[in-house]
Order: structure tokens, then sequence, then C-alpha cells
């Protein structure tokens, strides 16, 4: 236990994120404030070619900008909207709104492949949010644990949950994030190769080249 709690500080750079209030990697790149196994699967997968849409900016915002084609956030906190305009590439735009207004705003440019819901109102974002999403696509919902009501519409509109659980930036509690899946998902992974090896895995292309055809012949 003792070695995990240490992988986790370290390699994931946990620590890190508590003595700096801020989710980052343990490089110090920007990372969502979701779960490490959440994070860990979406770092594996291939956005070259994708929407993004963010209902809640942040961290995560500047995450998704070095991975996807194009990333939309909507934000309803003024202050919080004018620190992460100010960092944001041409490919990124971010909308300060509240209420219905703040719930409708992925409805101008959807649909979207991936759709990212830690914000506010997220029942009602998770009522709406699978109209804006594409027939190949993914909803994110963080703090599914606190959040089953709206965990339970994205069921309801045949999406597939699948839940991520255990520690997350900044925390120190265990806390699950649930990834949503359309029954056409097929997002390539990174480099053609999934899973992507972290501390402590072999590297999945040298297994595979040991195991291939003929390599014990």
């Amino acid at each position: 236990m003792t070695e995990t709690l240490s992988f986790v500080k370290d390699y994931y750079g946990h620590g890190r994120t508590i003595k700096e209030r801020t989710p980052i990697w343990h490089d110090g790149s920007e990372i969502p404030w979701i779960t490490y196994p959440a994070l860990l699967y979406l770092m594996q997968l291939d956005y070259s070619n994708k929407s993004i849409f963010e209902y809640g900016a942040g961290n995560s915002t500047l995450f998704w900008s070095k991975r996807a084609r194009v990333v939309t956030s909507v934000e309803h906190e003024k202050e919080w909207f004018e620190k992460i305009s100010q960092n944001l590439p041409p490919h990124c735009s971010i909308r300060l709104a509240s209420g219905a207004d703040y719930v409708k705003s992925a409805e101008e440019q959807a649909p979207y492949d991936v759709i990212v819901i830690d914000g506010r109102w997220r029942y009602d974002c998770a009522s709406v949010a699978h109209r804006y999403l594409a027939i190949n696509g993914m909803i994110i919902l963080d703090n599914s644990d606190r959040h089953a009501p709206a965990a339970a519409l994205l069921r309801g509109h045949g999406l597939i949950q699948i839940d991520m659980i255990g520690r997350s930036p900044i925390s120190k509690s265990v806390q699950c994030t649930s990834l949503f899946l359309t029954r056409g998902f097929d997002f390539p992974p990174k480099n053609g190769v999934q899973p992507q090896p972290v501390l402590g895995m072999d590297d999945p292309g040298d297994i595979a080249a040991k195991n291939k055809p003929g390599a014990y012949a």
C-alpha cells in the first residue's frame, strides 16, 4: 500500500498538486481534475481530428488544447473565465454563460466527439448532452459518485457507463469519473498502441514483438 501511494504521489505528481493547489501532471503540464484512472485511459487516445466541448473550463481546457482539433468551453465564473481566456490558442474558444444559456451552449456547433460535464448544473447538462454528441463519441461525467441521477440519465440514453474510481489531483479522497460511450465509439489509440505504457509497465510494442507468430521458433 505504501509503495502504491508513493507511486501516485511521485509519478502522477499528486503530491505536487496538493502543494500547488492545481491539477498538473508530474512534469508540470496541465491535466483535468478527474481521477487518475480516467486520465490515464484518456491520455491513450488520439484526438487529433476530434472536437471537444466542456461544461466547465480550467486546466482541462489547456490539456485538451494540446490534443484536439477544436475545443469549445463554457464557464459560469467570470474571474475564472477571464483567466483561462488569456492562455487559449486559436483553435479553442470559451464562452461565459449561466443557467439555461450555459446548459444549451453546446447546441450551436454540435455534434461534438467528446462532451465533458464538470461544471455547474450537471443534471441539466446530462439531460441534453446526448443531443449534441457524435454517434461515435463519449461523454465524461466527473464526480459521478456525487451525481448518480445525472449518470442514470446518460445510461437511459443508451450510453455505456464505465466508472474510473481512484484518487484525483489535489484531493486526498477516492472519487469516481465516469465515461459514457456510444455504441459506435471508435477512438483510435495514440500511435496505434493500447494500452500505452506507464511507469512500471513493459512497453506493449516490445511484448507484441516477442509474442508474434514465429518469435520463439
